[in-house]
């Protein structure tokens, strides 16, 4: 049987068509494949600076704002953060509620143990005062050498009081001792808890100076208790 050889071009012609097509496709999908991972490695780079950019925000934005110590809120970021949940809440008419904290004993734990314990427990005691609120609005701060306030936004009296009694409860439960020289003597808080339905015509200072002298009838009365 003779082909003629016009079938044999036609033959010969599809097959390197097909061929062809072949070599573009591959090619195609090559080029595709090096687009997507360029693409991959893009959106990875993209991701990474936007972290970079994020932690180095937040770095800006904490500057200033934390405690050194015992990375809580600093006292002039509490201030600035009550002075807005004081304007916050008078719109709203929501109570605000203040806790102010004083560890009973510092100094004298302090001479007992030495700057670097009283230092860490200072540390265990701010984290353990963090443990115990539940609203990303609330927030814990060092006021001053052993003193910390705490701000519960849209709480009331009893809701305080109740976050107050945890903390002294917690603080206790850390069983921080004054070493050898004072056996039996652990490191508690004594707290004062005050609340108010802000008005535009009072100041947030009214409100700290309330939960001031509640603690201080808490040192008074004995102290590692709870009073508003």
């Amino acid at each position: 049987m003779t082909v003629s050889p016009t079938l044999i071009a036609a033959v010969s012609a599809a097959t390197a068509l097909l061929f062809l097509l072949a070599v573009t496709v591959f090619s195609q999908r090559r080029r595709l494949r090096q687009m997507q991972e360029r693409l991959t490695a893009m959106q990875q780079l993209l991701e990474a600076r936007a972290k970079q950019l994020e932690r180095a925000t937040k770095s800006i934005r904490d500057e200033g704002t934390g405690d050194e110590l015992t990375g809580v809120t600093n006292h002039r970021s509490f201030q600035e953060i009550l002075r807005h949940q004081w304007r916050r809440t008078a719109r709203s008419r929501l109570p605000l509620t203040v806790l102010m904290i004083d560890v009973d004993g510092f100094k004298q734990f302090n001479e007992a143990r030495g700057q670097q314990a009283g230092d860490e427990s200072l540390r265990q005691i701010a984290v353990t005062l963090v443990q115990e609120i539940q609203r990303p609005g609330d927030v814990v701060a060092r006021f001053g050498g052993d003193e910390f306030a705490v701000l519960l936004a849209e709480t009331d009296a009893t809701g305080g009081l109740a976050v107050a009694e945890r903390m002294r409860h917690a603080v206790e439960n850390l069983a921080m001792s004054w070493g050898p020289k004072v056996a039996g003597q652990m490191l508690t808080i004594s707290v004062g808890v005050a609340t108010t339905v802000p008005s535009p015509q009072e100041q947030p200072s009214s409100l700290l100076a309330t939960a001031d002298r509640a603690l201080s009838s808490a040192k008074r009365n004995g102290r590692n208790r709870v009073e508003s």
